[in-house]
């Protein structure tokens, strides 16, 4: 669920797991740094707020639909 998300490593998603155990370590390693949570949380804002948010992407299709009419 997370392809295509992730800009650098690390960012906005530090980790990844493929198995239930590995996500639920990762779980509770978060769970565990409230203030990794955080910055984690706000990172994810701002990427959706910056590359996902519904004006963003119709700004980018208009973008695209100009394009093809130029």
């Amino acid at each position: 669920g997370a392809e295509g998300l992730v800009r650098e490593e690390g960012e906005p998603i530090c980790r990844l797991a493929d198995d239930p155990d590995r996500f639920a370590a990762y779980v509770v390693e978060l769970l565990s740094t409230p203030t990794t949570a955080e910055v984690l949380a706000r990172a994810a804002r701002r990427e959706v707020e910056e590359h996902w948010d519904m004006a963003v992407l119709t700004e980018r299709l208009v973008g695209v639909y100009r394009g093809e009419l130029e």
